[in-house]
């Protein structure tokens, strides 16, 4: 509210995860998309979601945006994308901002411990799941994550 933000989402799947960990993961990440939002611009998230095809994760897979242990086969995926028009940052540092502790920003500019991303990142492993990151500096992020339909010993929950 008070950055003016705008959330567009689209509907979003129904999975088998556990609904805490999934609300600490959107948690993260949208509230990393306010953070990051450039000065004097309304922070615009949208959040979209489609079920991948099997060349789709190969792809992924290919390119090592995603773990080899997805397996294409085994498991329908989706793929939910949270975008953002934030401040973004050079794409090299796609796989270093998911380790723990990891800051592409000093202190002094945003506050932050650099634990969510990790946290995020751990809790999708943990779901049989991946997360990627595409961004560009000035221009915004887009975070991909990448979940399965079903999951043993979990609950389903509509995220």
């Amino acid at each position: 509210e008070q950055k003016k933000a705008v959330v567009k989402c689209q509907k979003l799947p129904v999975i088998s995860a556990v609904p805490l960990q999934m609300h600490q993961l959107f948690s993260n990440l949208i509230s990393n998309a306010l953070k990051f939002s450039k000065e004097g611009v309304p922070p615009l998230i949208e959040i979209t979601a489609h079920k991948l095809l099997q060349k789709e994760i190969k792809r992924y897979k290919s390119t090592g945006q995603i773990s080899e242990d997805i397996e294409a086969s085994q498991s329908q995926y989706y793929e939910i994308i949270i975008k953002d028009n934030g401040i973004g940052f050079d794409q090299k540092y796609g796989k270093q901002i998911f380790l723990i502790f990891q800051r592409l920003q000093g202190q002094s500019e945003y506050i932050g411990t650099g634990i969510g991303l990790a946290l995020s990142k751990n809790i999708l492993e943990k779901h049989h799941g991946d997360i990627f990151v595409n961004a560009q500096q000035n221009k915004g992020s887009s975070f991909h994550i990448i979940l399965p339909v079903s999951q043993p010993h979990a609950e389903m929950v509509n995220i």
